[in-house]
């Protein structure tokens, strides 16, 4: 059973974002999987073109997951 104070405020389990291009798809996130819970802090850290601004348009629903 999940309470208020332990169901989590972010939850992504196995998504995935593919980019249709003119080519093929481009698979810009593939299977991520993040729990964040009201309250916590994280950070995204990582090179250029790895997913940070990706996940955050998922999360905020600016973009559907294609997965």
């Amino acid at each position: 059973m999940t309470t208020g104070l332990d169901a989590n405020f972010v939850d992504l389990r196995n998504c995935s974002l593919a980019y249709n291009t003119a080519d093929q798809p481009v698979l810009a996130l593939a299977e991520a999987n993040i729990a964040i819970r009201k309250g916590e802090f994280m950070a995204l850290l990582g090179p250029s073109g790895c997913g940070k601004s990706t996940l955050l348009k998922l999360v905020t629903f600016l973009i559907p997951a294609t997965t």
